[in-house]
This record gives structure tokens, C-alpha cells and sequence, in this order.
């Protein structure tokens, strides 16, 4: 067990699993990066001119690293544009999770109005079945009280009594 509360996986799959979501994940990022054209996706061992990004150019300056220009790039520059790149994938992780989160919150608040919505109408229902018990138990407890009344006066000969039986 470990002290997160968390056990060792059983088997050597389950172990990948955790693995193979991260590097999923990582590379879905990457995806949406080049995308979005934050990053480029050059070889920084090629040779030639080296393309960045405005993205990537903006934030190798504001680190205050040089804008490197040609490739293949020294292991600093290299180095450098790896640390740039990982921030911007970052940067677009967190406001991904931002959205996402956003909107399971909105999926949140529209059901709590539809929970409050249905929890009011099944009161109005409640309190008129309540009110419609009541006349009914009001009406039952007249006719048994009229029965008992029919039953403890005189004959009538248009009314049979209960325990009488009709011979033909």
C-alpha cells in the first residue's frame, strides 16, 4: 500500500495504463500546440534557418534567451527551446482544463435549476395530494358516520336491512 492510499498495480498492463494516459495526454497537447500553430515541429538537429513560432519567439524573449536562427541548434539552445516549448504546452493544458472545467460547471448549475425546478413541482403535487387526502378522509369519515346513523334508526321499508336475505 502506498501512503496515498493507493496499491502497487497487480499486473504489468495496469502499470502501462497510468503510462500510456500520460503519454496520451502529452501527446494530445502537442497536437493542439502545433495547431494552433504555438509551436513549430523542426528538427532542432536538421540544418537550414530554424522557424519558430511568434509564440515561441515571444517566449524565449521574455525568458531572456537568445533567439537562436540557425540549425542545428547547440545543446543550451536546444535545451532552451525545450524548457519554451513545455511552458507553452502547459499554458494551453491549463486553460483547456479551465474550459473543461467551465463547462462541467455549467452542466452543474443547469441541472440544479432543473432539479429545483421538478423539486418545486413535485411540492405542489405533495401538498395537493395532501389536500385532497384530507376532503377524502373528511368524506369517508361523513359517509360513515351517515351509514351508522341509516343503520341505527327505524326501518324503512325501501331500505332492506343488511342481514336480511330474500327468499323467491
Amino acid at each position: 500500500m502506498l501512503e496515498s492510499g493507493q496499491s502497487f498495480p497487480e499486473d504489468e498492463e495496469e502499470c502501462h495504463f497510468g503510462l500510456k494516459a500520460y503519454t496520451k495526454t502529452r501527446q494530445k497537447m502537442h497536437e493542439m500546440a502545433v495547431k494552433q500553430k504555438l509551436i513549430t515541429e523542426q528538427d532542432p538537429k536538421g540544418h537550414g534557418f530554424l522557424h519558430l513560432s511568434s509564440e515561441e519567439k515571444r517566449a524565449l524573449l521574455q525568458e531572456g534567451y537568445k533567439l537562436p536562427t540557425m540549425l542545428p541548434l547547440t545543446k543550451s539552445e536546444e535545451n532552451a527551446l525545450k524548457i519554451i516549448r513545455r511552458k507553452i504546452k502547459n499554458k494551453l493544458s491549463a486553460q483547456e482544463s479551465r474550459r473543461k472545467r467551465r463547462e462541467y460547471m455549467n452542466a452543474l448549475e443547469k441541472r440544479i435549476q432543473y432539479y429545483r425546478a421538478e423539486n418545486s413541482a413535485l411540492k405542489l403535487k405533495l401538498k395537493d395530494l395532501e389536500q385532497r387526502n384530507r376532503s377524502l378522509a373528511i368524506e369517508l369519515r361523513n359517509f360513515k358516520t351517515t351509514m351508522a346513523s341509516n343503520h341505527n334508526t327505524e326501518y324503512h321499508p325501501s331500505c332492506p336491512t343488511p342481514n336480511a336475505t330474500t327468499i323467491n
